[in-house]
């Protein structure tokens, strides 16, 4: 019997311990990361992009904008939500084209920023003898 007693006491702290985990997953609340309800007002506060959810319960299907106030779930299906994500696409794909695009020059604009860098590399270096001076 005395050669049991150690068992029995780390069977029990064991089973304690069991008891604690289950208990706390059973109750404990974890916050979720994703929608677990949408909305069908639309979204007020501007919007900095978006990001699909598929439904997996308890989460469901939805997109997800991002705003400067959070995230915002809404129902794909609304025409409203399609709309701004045509929108968001739109300029993406603008932004694509445009930055992968040769950027041309005016060339009376190339003159008057060359005649500005020019002044401002001069007025840098007479600001800095100027600073050198007072030194």
């Amino acid at each position: 019997m005395q050669l049991l007693r150690p068992f029995v006491g780390s069977l029990a702290i064991i089973t304690i311990l069991l008891s604690l985990t289950v208990l706390e997953t059973v109750t404990g609340e974890k916050p979720l990361s994703c929608c677990t309800m949408v909305s069908t007002k639309k979204v007020t506060a501007p919007i900095t992009g978006f990001r699909f959810q598929k439904k997996n319960l308890p989460c469901v299907a939805a997109v997800i904008f991002e705003t400067t106030e959070g995230p915002f779930c809404s129902r794909w299906q609304e025409k409203w939500v399609q709309e701004i994500i045509r929108s968001i696409r739109q300029k993406q794909n603008l932004l694509r084209t445009t930055s992968a695009s040769p950027k041309s020059v005016v060339p009376s604009a190339r003159s008057s920023i060359s005649n500005s860098t020019a002044a401002a590399t001069q007025s840098l270096s007479s600001h800095a003898t100027a600073t050198s001076t007072i030194v």
